[in-house]
């Protein structure tokens, strides 16, 4: 795949529950998530304030749960090791190639940032460029709480859409 190529994305969820995440290779990070066909993923242990949980329904109100949605508390190693690593259960729904690119946008601003990705070994989506810079420019730090959208855009791009809760 090369930069501008299209990418085709159909969903294919499964019923029930997913099971756990791997351990990344470092070791540093692991993930338990539970998600169903038209639920939101959560980070394990994460919970959310009532505020948070507002603002939560309030945006998948306004855009829909998209192809996928994945709440997350921002970890020094997402934030500063452009360590962020989006599920497999949401990677497998979002059916994409194993590189590419996407756009990320910040809840509605009109700012797009190209990002290009590749699948990791154990599934998960990695950013290899443009989370740095996007992370940058939104003051994004370690603790934010985000909810992160999926959606096609009619263009045939990717767009992921971070909402800080």
């Amino acid at each position: 795949m090369n930069v501008g190529d299209r990418v085709r994305i159909d969903l294919d969820f499964a019923e029930g529950t997913f099971g756990i995440i791997p351990e990344c290779s470092m070791g540093i990070e692991k993930h338990r998530v539970q998600v169903h066909a038209t639920s939101v993923v959560y980070t394990s242990g994460l919970q959310l304030t009532p505020a948070q949980r507002g603002r939560m329904d309030q945006r998948v109100a306004d855009r829909g749960i998209g192809m996928g949605s994945f709440v997350h508390k921002l970890t020094e190693m997402d934030i500063n090791h452009n360590g962020l690593r989006i599920p497999k259960e949401i990677v497998k729904a979002l059916n994409i190639a194993k590189r590419g690119w996407v756009i990320l946008a910040m809840g509605e601003d009109n700012h797009w940032f190209d990002a290009s990705y590749y699948t990791t070994t154990d599934g998960r989506l990695r950013f290899k460029s443009g989370w740095e810079c996007f992370v940058s420019n939104f003051d994004m730090e370690v603790g934010n709480v985000v909810l992160i959208l999926f959606h096609m855009g009619s263009d045939g791009y990717l767009k992921i859409f971070f909402d800080v809760l």
